[in-house]
């Protein structure tokens, strides 16, 4: 029993942790680029602890936004049909 409470602390405590790197740094983007779009609003949401941390790093050197969030995968969003399509891009 004791397990699985220390568990779902620590699970916890690592959720609280991620949602505070993003917090963050849509604020730190926010100030540097102004008003986020959409799509980066919903990139932000799914993105990683590792994407977090090199938009982050990023986020010192880069000129645009797009430059800030360049990742190997690449999550971009298309609005296709009334419906939210992902499509994954190797870069």
């Amino acid at each position: 029993m004791a397990g699985v409470i220390q568990r779902a602390r620590d699970e916890g405590m690592e959720q609280g942790r991620v949602e505070g790197e993003r917090a963050i740094l849509e604020r730190q983007l926010k100030r540097r680029f102004g008003l986020l779009p959409p799509a980066t609003a919903l990139r932000l949401d799914g993105a990683s602890t590792a994407d977090l941390e090199m938009w982050a790093e990023n986020l010192l050197d880069a000129e645009t936004l797009e430059t800030c969030s360049g990742s190997v995968l690449e999550l971009t969003f298309a609005l296709m049909s009334g419906r939210l399509l992902h499509t994954w891009l190797v870069t």
